[in-house]
């Protein structure tokens, strides 16, 4: 998936999300995203991780 795609992806389900996606290895394969969003005042951390894994589980690979 290209970084633009998961930005949108992003800015889809948080409306008022500030999103920066970052190429970790260069090789479009390892993403960081930095997300910032009113939406998520008040929530701790890890709700904030949370609601971004359920955003991306239907195109997550599944890893046992």
């Amino acid at each position: 998936m290209a970084a633009d795609d998961i930005a949108d992806m992003i800015r889809a389900a948080i409306p008022d999300a500030q999103v920066e996606i970052t190429d970790l290895a260069g090789d479009g394969d390892h993403y960081a995203a930095r997300v910032v969003a009113e939406s998520f005042r008040g929530m701790s951390r890890v709700a904030q991780q949370l609601s971004l894994i359920h955003i991306s589980e239907p195109t997550r690979p599944l890893y046992i």
